[in-house]
C-alpha cells in the first residue's frame, strides 16, 4: 500500500529535533507493519531523503503567517487545481507535485511536531490543505501525534473543522486536543489518545552536513570553525571549546555532541537544559532570559555539576540562528558563569544518553519531558508559554509527573528552587518511577495496527483503543499545589487575552476598511458633483454667451441710430458668495471660461 506522509522536517529552514524524530518514528512504525511504499511531503524533501532513505517530494507551501486572506486564497487555489486540473498552477508550483502524488497513494498519514495553531499557522494550513486535496480524492487520511492550541482563531476553523472532522482517525496527544477535536467536528469512534510518535531505537544522526545533501556527521563541520585549543579529548570527556567567530551576532556552541559521540564514564553528571524559544507574547526577551540564566545558575550551584543548554531548533553554521539558538547564546551570556555552557545535539540518542548521565533533564517544551522518558532521568518543565502548556502537561501525565510542571510566574517565586531540590533528593525513587511506568509500548503498537488496519481496509478503531493509566509520582511538598493552579491561572488569562486580542484586531481592520470605503465615496461623490457642476456651467456659459453677443448687437444698433460712439461694457462675473449653492470647483469653470477685466464677453477654452 502506497502512504504519502505529511511532516515538518526542514520547515524555516530548521533542523528540528521534534519534527525529525516524529517523522523518524512514524516511518518506523510504518516499515514494521511491512509498508515500504512510503512517500514524505516536506518543506526539506532533500534532508529528508538523505536522512531517512525514503522518497520525499516538497510541501504545498506558499504560506504567510501574517495574511489569512492570502493564505485562504492559496488553499482555495490548490482545491481548484486538484479538482480542475494541475495544469491551473505555475510550472514550478511544488503543489503540483503534491496533488499528484496524494492522487496515486492509498492513504495519508498526517505527523508533525509543530501544534495545530492560530498564532503561528503555517502547520495548520499546510496539513489542512493536504487533507482537503485527499478528501477530493476519496483518499483517507490519519492524524498522528496531533496537538491543538487551546485558542482558535475564527478565521482558521474554516480549515481545522474539515481537517478534524472527516480524518479517518485522529491520535491526540493530550485532553485538551481531545476536547477540542470533538468541538470541531471529530467523532468519537475516531478520536485516541496517543503518545509523540517518537522512535524508541533508532539513531538520527541529523548535521548540518546532511541538510547541505551530503553525508557526515556534525563534528566535520564545525571543525571547519576557526577556535582556540580546548581541553584534550582522548580520555572521552566532553570537549569546551572558545571560539572567535560569531554567526550573525551567535557565538558558536561551546560542547559539541557529534553523531556516534557517546558519553563514558569520565563525563560525570551534568544538567541538561532544553530550550525552544517559545515565549509569551508581551514578554521582553531580556526578562524571559535573565529568568533561565537565574534559574540555570541555581541548578548548577544546586547540583554542582555543569549546565549544557542545548536548542531544540538549529540551523547550519553559516546560516541565521534560530530563535532558539538566539535564547541559549542570550541565556548563556547572561548567565555568566563558566559552569553555564550551551550545546550542540542534533542526534537523539546521544542526547539521551546524556540525559542519562544528568542529574536533572530541564526545558520549556515536550521535548525535554520525552528526552527525559527515554533516558529514565529526573525532570523538571518550566514553560514560558502558558499555551504551550497543555501539551507539555500530556507529555508529563505519560511520565506521571504532572506536578513538576511549573508556569512563567513560578520564576519569580522559590517553587522552582524547591522543586530542583526536591527532585534531587527524590532522583532514585524518580528513575524506579520512570522505570515501571516505561514507554507505552503496548498501548501505541495497538494504536499503529489500528491506523495502518484503517488506511488498508477501512476497519472502524476499536473503542479500547487509547492509553492506560499512568500511575502518578506525586510531590510531597505543600508548593506542588499552588504551582498548579497558578499555572492554570496562568493558562486561562492568555487565552482570554490572546482571544481579545484578536477581536480588536478585527475591529481595526473593520474601521480600516470602513475609513477607506468611506473615503472612496466621498472622492466618488466629490467627482460625480464636480462633472456635473462642470457640465451645468458649461451650458449656463453658452446661454450667457448667446445673450451677450445679442445685447450687444442691439447696443450696437441703438448707438448707431444715436450717432454715439460706445464700447461694449464687459459683463460683470459674480464670485462665490453665501447667496450662491455653486460649488468651488464650479465657481473655478466659469472663472476660467468668462476671465473678468478681459474686454470680451466670447468665452475662453477652458485650460488644464
Amino acid at each position: 500500500m502506497s502512504i504519502l506522509v505529511v511532516s515538518d522536517v526542514g520547515a524555516g529552514g530548521t533542523l528540528d529535533l521534534a519534527a525529525d524524530a516524529a517523522l523518524a518514528g512514524t516511518l518506523a512504525a510504518l516499515r514494521a507493519r511491512g509498508e515500504g511504499d512510503l512517500v514524505v511531503s516536506a518543506p526539506r524533501p532533500d534532508l529528508v531523503a538523505a536522512r531517512h532513505h525514503v522518497a520525499a517530494v516538497g510541501a504545498v507551501g506558499g504560506w504567510s503567517d501574517l495574511d489569512r486572506r492570502y493564505a485562504m486564497l492559496r488553499h482555495r487555489t490548490v482545491l481548484d487545481a486538484a479538482a480542475h486540473g494541475t495544469q491551473r498552477l505555475g510550472v514550478h508550483d511544488p503543489a503540483r507535485l503534491v496533488i499528484e502524488t496524494v492522487r496515486s497513494c492509498a492513504g495519508v498519514i498526517v505527523t508533525g511536531a509543530a501544534p495545530l495553531s492560530s498564532r503561528r499557522p503555517s502547520a495548520l494550513r499546510e496539513r489542512a490543505t493536504v487533507a482537503a486535496v485527499a478528501n477530493r480524492f476519496d483518499v483517507p487520511v490519519v492524524l498522528v501525534g496531533q496537538s491543538v492550541e487551546p485558542v482558535v482563531h475564527r478565521a482558521d476553523e474554516a480549515l481545522l473543522t474539515p481537517l478534524l472532522a472527516r480524518a479517518a482517525a485522529v491520535g491526540a496527544v493530550d485532553d485538551a486536543t481531545l476536547a477540542l477535536a470533538a468541538a470541531h467536528g471529530a467523532l468519537d469512534d475516531r478520536l485516541v489518545r496517543t503518545v509523540e510518535p517518537w522512535p524508541r531505537h533508532v539513531a538520527l544522526g541529523v548535521g548540518a552536513a546532511s541538510v547541505r545533501g551530503t553525508s557526515g556527521d556534525l563534528s566535520q563541520d564545525h571543525a571547519a570553525l576557526p577556535q582556540r585549543p580546548g581541553p584534550p579529548d582522548d580520555d572521552g570527556r566532553l570537549a569546551f571549546a572558545s571560539h572567535d567567530v560569531m554567526s550573525h551576532g551567535v557565538m558558536p556552541p561551546d560542547v559539541f555532541l557529534p553523531h556516534g559521540r557517546r558519553p563514558r564514564d569520565g563525563d560525570g553528571p551534568v544538567v541538561l537544559a532544553l530550550l525552544s524559544g517559545a515565549a509569551r507574547p508581551g514578554d521582553p526577551d531580556a526578562t524571559t532570559d535573565a529568568t533561565w540564566a537565574a534559574t540555570l545558575v541555581g541548578l548548577a550551584a544546586l547540583h554542582g555539576v555543569p549546565v549544557l543548554v542545548v536548542p531544540t531548533r538549529e540551523r547550519p553554521p553559516g546560516s541565521a540562528p534560530t530563535r532558539a539558538q538566539r535564547r541559549v547564546a542570550r541565556v548563556c551570556a547572561v548567565a555568566d558563569d563558566a559552569r553555564v555552557r550551551s550545546a550542540s545535539a542534533r542526534d537523539l540518542d546521544v542526547l539521551t544518553d546524556v540525559a542519562a548521565h544528568a542529574a536533572l533533564v530541564v526545558g520549556d517544551g515536550y521535548e525535554a519531558a520525552l528526552v527525559a522518558g527515554r533516558a529514565r532521568a529526573p525532570w523538571l518543565g518550566l514553560v514560558d508559554d502558558p499555551l504551550h502548556a497543555a501539551r507539555v502537561r500530556g507529555t508529563a501525565a505519560h511520565l506521571g509527573l504532572t506536578d513538576y510542571l511549573l508556569g512563567p510566574e513560578s520564576r519569580w517565586t522559590s517553587e522552582v528552587s524547591t522543586a530542583a531540590a526536591e527532585l534531587r533528593d527524590r532522583a532514585p525513587e524518580v528513575r524506579a518511577h520512570l522505570a515501571r511506568v516505561g514507554a507505552p509500548t503496548r498501548d501505541d503498537d495497538a494504536w499503529w495496527d489500528a491506523a495502518v488496519g484503517r488506511l488498508a481496509h477501512g476497519r472502524p478503531l476499536s473503542r479500547a483503543l487509547g492509553l492506560s493509566p499512568v500511575p502518578s509520582l506525586p510531590s510531597p511538598g505543600t508548593w506542588a499545589r499552588p504551582a498548579t493552579l497558578l499555572l492554570a491561572a496562568a493558562e486561562r488569562h492568555e487565552q482570554v487575552r490572546t482571544a481579545h486580542a484578536w477581536q480588536l484586531d478585527e475591529i481595526e481592520h473593520g474601521a480600516r476598511v470602513a475609513a477607506r470605503g468611506v473615503d472612496v465615496a466621498a472622492r466618488s461623490g466629490v467627482a460625480a458633483r464636480s462633472g456635473s457642476a462642470r457640465s451645468g456651467s458649461a451650458r449656463s456659459g453658452s446661454a450667457r454667451s448667446g445673450s451677450a453677443s445679442g445685447t450687444s448687437a442691439r447696443r450696437s444698433a441703438s448707438a448707431e441710430d444715436a450717432g454715439a460712439d460706445r464700447t461694449a461694457a464687459p459683463t460683470p462675473v459674480a464670485g462665490p458668495s453665501s447667496e450662491s449653492p455653486r460649488p468651488l470647483a464650479a465657481w473655478r469653470a466659469l472663472w476660467r471660461r468668462v476671465p473678468p477685466g478681459s474686454g470680451s464677453t466670447a468665452p475662453r477654452p477652458a485650460t488644464r
